[in-house]
């Protein structure tokens, strides 16, 4: 979704006056552009949490790009179908990111099993006196 926006945002700017496509037009398509790449920078990395961290790059790119394309429409760049349908796109693409997230978050809060059986462990040898607290052998007479 992220990506067919981008794509969808190049090719829109590129009609575009000189001054429109380098100041907001360029803005927006770096925004876009940014989510896309920040989405596949998270499906290569191992763990949960870098993964996270690259989902929520992307959405904070991406929500930089539905506020741009909702200026560009009120400012006559798009017509206001055109607009609609972008902003339809965009909300496609938030919906799955907000899908990415909960599915990276899953888990992250979770004590792991081993950690879980070590803090068991843990409990179970506080429980246990230690042999300075077993009073010495009295002497047989």
């Amino acid at each position: 979704m992220a990506d067919d926006l981008a794509v969808r945002v190049l090719k829109l700017s590129q009609s575009w006056p000189a001054h429109e496509k380098h100041t907001v037009g360029g803005q927006l398509c770096r925004a876009a552009l940014s989510a896309a790449c920040n989405l596949v920078e998270a499906t290569s990395r191992k763990s949960k949490k870098e993964r996270l961290r690259f989902i929520e790059i992307a959405d904070g790119s991406l929500r930089e790009a539905g506020y741009l394309l909702s200026v560009v429409t009120r400012v006559g760049l798009v017509s206001t179908e055109l607009g609609t349908t972008l902003a339809a796109l965009h909300e496609e693409a938030t919906s799955a990111m907000s899908r990415r997230r909960s599915s990276a978050t899953s888990g992250l809060d979770k004590p792991s099993r081993q950690g879980k059986r070590r803090r068991q462990r843990a409990k179970e040898q506080a429980r246990q006196p230690l042999m300075t607290d077993v009073a010495p052998p009295t002497p047989l007479s």
